[in-house]
């Protein structure tokens, strides 16, 4: 009975520390996925920003553009 009851005794501590080793894994993996959920937010964000900025200015200097040759036409117009 006693070597049985050591056998147990062993198999289950072996059973607890692949348990503590699993759930350590576990849990070092969820800290590292939210940090990459964090860090792949922040990029979308710039990427958003940097998109905007560029459509902005794009039409906002569709606009000057437009509006200057608008006034150099009538420049002309009144010159000939």
């Amino acid at each position: 009975m006693k070597g049985k009851e050591k056998a147990k005794t062993k198999i289950n501590a072996k059973v607890k520390t692949k348990i503590q080793a699993s759930s350590n894994v576990n849990t070092n993996s969820m800290k590292s996925n939210k940090g990459i959920t964090l860090i792949a937010l922040v990029v979308t964000i710039v990427v958003l920003i940097i998109l905007a900025t560029i459509s902005i200015n794009a039409v906002l200097r569709r606009k000057w553009t437009d509006s200057k040759s608008r006034a150099s036409k009538r420049i002309t117009r009144t010159n000939n």
